[in-house]
């Protein structure tokens, strides 16, 4: 726990308590159905199977779950998203283009989903030697400025970024700031 606290962690698990703390009170409440964003947690999935065990619909919304613990998801295929984003992004940059890809956290499902389909696209690419690198923001403004930053100095030939959650003010900062260097 300590070393969650030292990344900014701790924060993230204190909400994810709270959260469960929460659906606790739902499930104590005799609710009807539940509706709520998917997180990735054995003690989240406990909770949904009591839910289901009593016969309460749950819908999850943006971030999915397995799907035998719910009856339905609302929200994006992720995948095909980050396959829309190499695409459109395979379209601007030079054949032998080099993306900067900005994570959450390798935990983060949907972002690594999202990241998962930007690859799969990106490596159809007539010259699929152009490469890419991978950093994590941890989902923070503050982490996702510094890694990019820190990234764009060591390698000014990168021609696309790709940010697959959290973190997009951050890496627009970074960017900003070393145009403003470069001009």
């Amino acid at each position: 726990r300590d070393a969650q606290e030292s990344r900014g962690l701790g924060d993230v698990y204190k909400r994810q308590l709270l959260y469960l703390q929460k659906i606790d009170e739902m499930i104590a409440s005799e609710v009807q159905g539940i509706v709520l964003r998917g997180i990735e947690s054995k003690a989240f999935d406990e909770r949904l199977q009591i839910l289901k065990n009593q016969g309460i619909p749950v819908f999850t919304y943006n971030q999915d779950v397995r799907p035998a613990l719910r009856n339905c998801y609302v929200g994006i295929d992720s995948c095909r998203a980050g396959k829309c984003a190499a695409l459109l992004m395979r379209q601007i940059s030079p054949p032998d283009g080099y993306a900067l890809i900005v994570g959450v956290t390798p935990q983060h499902k949907d972002s690594e989903k999202r990241i998962e389909g930007f690859l799969e696209q990106w490596s159809l690419a007539p010259k699929a030697s152009s490469g890419y690198r991978i950093i994590y923001g941890e989902g923070y403004h503050d982490v996702a400025y510094a890694r990019t930053r820190d990234v764009l100095n060591e390698m000014p030939n990168i021609t696309g970024i790709f940010v697959s959650g959290a973190g997009l003010s951050g890496v627009a900062q970074a960017v900003y700031e070393l145009s403003l260097i470069h001009i």
